[in-house]
């Protein structure tokens, strides 16, 4: 985003009035920490006294950036927003999804939690196409804490209950992640062919083959 977006003439001029905090969460772990940072890239809007704001997860083209920022700027769909508009209208599951979306990314997880339940208990048929991604977010929240058993069950459960594509194979992907991670490579390795046969020309098909590839030669030097 640095040569697309944050050098951009029109994000450059709302520099004058508002600090954006661009963490490499590899090497400014004291930023990452302060901040709850758990994805890059991630711009934290402050203010003067280095408050947050809100924050930009994930890159944003210019286009994008800007009307999410001025919204910002304008006290509009921060964090303290939308939980005002929740607390008026507490059933509104679009809304709660992106409330608890915005809690995830800064280390609310409880907050997240409560937030995608809802959303799932509110819309069991899946009418808003938010309970599939509320009900993938609280399986990956388990991911990200290392609870990689409660994640793989999760996981599993959400593919038997949801049907679209994306989600459910990178639910896959996250399942053989999750055993390569508790050390059982063997499982995992399963579980990369599991996606391979699922989705031969997914977007993670690449990734699969590669760490099969690894898990291969691993297993084979220790023999």
């Amino acid at each position: 985003m640095d040569k697309e977006t944050y050098s951009d003439d029109r994000v450059v001029v709302l520099s004058k009035d508002f600090i954006f905090v661009k963490v490499n969460t590899k090497e400014d772990t004291l930023t990452k920490k302060q901040y709850q940072v758990f994805a890059t890239p991630t711009a934290l809007m402050a203010n003067a006294d280095g408050q947050e704001i809100d924050r930009v997860v994930g890159f944003h083209p210019t286009e994008q950036f800007l009307p999410i920022i001025k919204d910002y700027q304008k006290g509009k769909n921060t964090l303290g927003d939308l939980e005002k508009k929740a607390g008026k209208n507490p059933k509104d599951v679009k809304l709660l999804y992106t409330l608890g979306d915005k809690y995830q990314w800064r280390g609310g997880n409880e907050k997240a939690v409560e937030m995608f339940n809802k959303v799932v208990e509110l819309d069991p048929e899946n009418k808003s196409g938010k309970a599939d991604s509320s009900a993938f977010n609280l399986a990956y929240l388990k991911y990200r804490q290392k609870d990689y058993q409660s994640a793989i069950a999760d996981f599993e459960m959400f593919k038997t209950e949801y049907t679209n594509p994306n989600l459910v194979g990178d639910a896959q992907i996250y399942i053989a992640a999750s055993y390569e991670k508790s050390d059982n490579k063997a499982e995992a390795l399963k579980q990369y062919q599991k996606y391979l046969e699922m989705y031969p020309e997914g977007e993670n098909a690449d990734y699969a083959k590669e760490q099969i590839e690894k898990l291969t030669q691993k297993a084979e030097k220790a023999e």
